[in-house]
């Protein structure tokens, strides 16, 4: 059976890292970052490329800071909280636009494999915020 693209990786705040089964869209994203999302950007992550979701009012309403998401974001004057959500970044249609995709159960296995290793770096983040 072919492996569809039906999973996204979620970052908690407490560094634990899931692979979810998920639909795609707008509407999956708002429900598993929280509330309404915005996008950011990593380079961090060289395999393929993603795009990292996260609450766009997060820090304001207090939400706990993420030393993991923050470190897969790579950016020396911002940081993350709450949960971070990330999917593929893909061109599709005709027009080949990019896109937010779901992953593979393999890409996002790999994506989680790669986190896991990237948290070390998340050990030092805590000390930097």
């Amino acid at each position: 059976m072919k492996d569809e693209k039906r999973y996204a990786v979620v970052i908690h705040p407490d560094t634990s890292v899931e692979i979810v089964k998920t639909p795609g869209g707008a509407d999956e994203i708002h429900r598993l970052v929280g509330g309404h999302f915005e996008n950011v950007y990593s380079t961090n992550f060289k395999v393929f490329p993603i795009v990292v979701s996260v609450d766009e009012i997060g820090k304001l309403i207090g939400k706990p800071f993420n030393p993991l998401g923050t470190a897969l974001y790579d950016n020396p004057y911002d940081f993350l909280v709450g949960d971070v959500v990330i999917l593929k970044l893909d061109r599709v249609g005709e027009f080949n636009e990019l896109d937010q995709l779901p992953m593979t159960e393999f890409e996002a296995g790999i994506l989680k494999a790669y986190l896991i290793l990237l948290n070390k770096k998340a050990e030092k983040a805590k000390n930097k915020f």
